[in-house]
């Protein structure tokens, strides 16, 4: 985890825990702090949609080998989901109908 990475974590959770910190609080697992958790997953999702955009823009490019692009593409959307789950303040869009 690089120091950008960390501050930018804590970051989220500072304001999350400033100003949302009791709505949050019951999000709290396993010693970590609602706010924090979902400040993870907030940068995690963030980050997973940059990888799917450049992921996508790649596609466009006849050299890229689709294949391998499509796995990436559903191992990051994998990915992503996996912090909306473990977010908890998110988990419940999963359960919606489209």
């Amino acid at each position: 985890m690089t120091s950008e990475y960390a501050k930018f974590i804590a970051e989220v959770a500072s304001n999350l825990s400033a100003q949302c910190n009791e709505r949050l609080a019951i999000y709290d697992f396993e010693g970590e702090p609602g706010p924090h958790r979902v400040a993870y997953a907030i940068v995690e999702i963030a980050e997973s949609a940059e990888k799917l955009l450049e992921l996508a823009a790649k596609l466009r490019q006849s050299g890229e080998v689709a294949e391998e692009a499509l796995s990436r593409f559903r191992d990051e959307i994998e990915h992503l989901l996996y912090h909306v789950r473990d977010s908890g303040a998110f988990s419940d869009l999963l359960e919606h109908e489209v």
